[in-house]
């Protein structure tokens, strides 16, 4: 059960339904019950791990806020980090199947007994309530990674219903399910045949798929960072921003600023600051870096691929610092360093799609040698990319995006600004973007196959 699937839709008209007629100081009770049976409908035998993953780090967090303050919470801490991360670092070592949402409730649960630990945030005595928490349906399986500062205390709270609210979460679960059913969906069908097959393409085919990909990627996992949002919204309970138009930044550090936005950040606290950040000079700041870079590309899987990309992008954000210290020059357009960011960043994308880095330096080299640009007008490459109508349906896409885009950069708000239109121009808004997604969407065999990209981490 996804979120662009029928069945979602049912249960979670059936799940809001319940959840509202249940006073708010019990409301998490639904709440548990409701993620455990989502999350069962996604694998039965994926309920252990979950299981697993809150017993340990709930009984870790008990005993680290015993010993607050002596040298045997850190201890605690440190060997219940070992375990509540054991069942992920084995899986992925080995190159077994991970339970979908494994690594981002792993990551969710272990910042909760950190900040236990820094005495950052009250520790939860209450079991089932601690439960709801970790388990918590709307980003149970790929994010946002939330804090429990954040929704553990909305939990203990108990949320009330706000029409605002609602009228704002299901306008995201509308634009992220467009993003992933009619954009995202779309793009792969150009993308995925240049990829699974690039021996039988050029360099032009390459560089093509991969700025597409680009876009795919963003569409697909902002799309799902959207409906979570939105899902949690409409139950009253706020979840972090994931994105916050990542293409328009100027520089790669101000990109991952703007990208996955929770993982970066639970990196930045958990793993770049305890390791000393900027404090140490700068052969540490940007040793560090490299650091956080290369291990956020081994959560992402386990191979010289995913480790190149996270690298690469670690090395862009170095240089980028670097040219930033010695700039003596007068600062290039904006528009220019949008640009030159998409460029860099694009191409680091290149060896997180291709199937091995054998494969990344192939299309490379490709795109070096054997680029043939006489061949971008030609009806050869417009053929490879599913013909006139497909490649002009791609380009109506690409164009909407960046004027929706836009209208974020510029209103900051553009959901707010859409609430204040009049009746007519609101509702013609909402039964359009209806009609695109219905006759426009691709949903898969069953309205079940077209998974997201990040639940593979």
């Amino acid at each position: 059960m996804v979120f662009h699937s029928i069945n979602y839709l049912f249960f979670f008209a059936a799940f809001v339904l319940i959840y509202y007629l249940v006073p708010p100081r019990y409301r998490y009770v639904p709440l548990l019950l409701g993620s455990y049976f989502f999350y069962a409908c996604q694998g039965a035998a994926f309920i252990g791990f979950l299981l697993y993953i809150t017993l340990v780090t709930y009984l870790a967090a008990l005993a680290a806020r015993r010993f607050l303050g002596k040298g045997k919470s850190r201890v605690l801490t440190a060997v219940s980090a070992c375990l509540t991360l054991a069942p992920l670092l084995f899986l992925k070592g080995t190159k077994a199947a991970v339970p979908v949402g494994l690594s981002f409730y792993t990551f969710q649960a272990l910042g909760y007994v950190f900040d236990v630990e820094r005495g950052k945030t009250p520790v939860e005595k209450n079991l089932p309530r601690y439960a709801a928490f970790v388990s918590f349906f709307p980003n149970l399986l790929s994010g946002p990674i939330e804090r429990a500062d954040r929704l553990l205390t909305q939990i203990r709270k108990g949320a009330v219903w706000n029409l605002e609210k609602v009228r704002r979460g299901l306008l995201e679960i509308a634009w992220g399910l467009f993003l992933k059913v009619v954009c995202a969906n779309h793009i792969s069908q150009a993308v995925d045949p240049i990829f699974d097959h690039f021996s039988n393409y050029r360099g032009i085919e390459f560089a093509i798929a991969t700025g597409l990909f680009a876009i795919q990627i963003y569409c697909d996992f902002a799309g799902y960072s959207l409906m979570a949002i939105g899902s949690a919204r409409v139950l009253s309970i706020d979840l972090a921003d994931n994105f916050r138009l990542p293409y328009f930044s100027d520089s790669t550090g101000e990109f991952w600023r703007r990208w996955h936005i929770s993982l970066t950040g639970w990196f930045r606290d958990y793993l770049y600051i305890p390791l000393g950040g900027n404090r140490k000079g700068t052969f540490r700041k940007y040793l560090n870096t490299m650091i956080v870079f290369v291990v956020s590309g081994l959560w992402h899987g386990v191979s010289w691929g995913f480790v190149f990309w996270g690298a690469l992008n670690g090395l862009f954000v170095v240089l980028g610092d670097l040219k930033k210290k010695l700039r003596k020059t007068k600062r290039v357009p904006r528009v220019v360093s949008v640009l030159l960011t998409f460029v860099l960043v694009d191409y680091a994308w290149l060896f997180f799609r291709a199937d091995s880095l054998r494969q990344g330096f192939a299309m490379t080299k490709a795109m070096l040698v054997n680029f043939y640009p006489a061949g971008l007008s030609g009806a050869d490459v417009i053929r490879e990319f599913g013909g006139t109508p497909a490649v002009l349906f791609l380009a109506a896409i690409l164009l909407f995006l960046f004027l929706v885009d836009f209208l974020q950069d510029k209103t900051g708000d553009l959901i707010g600004r859409i609430f204040r239109l009049p009746l007519a121009a609101r509702w013609g808004i909402y039964l359009g973007l209806l009609f695109l997604i219905i006759v426009f969407g691709i949903y898969g065999y069953s309205y079940e196959q077209t998974q997201f990209i990040y639940f593979d981490f």
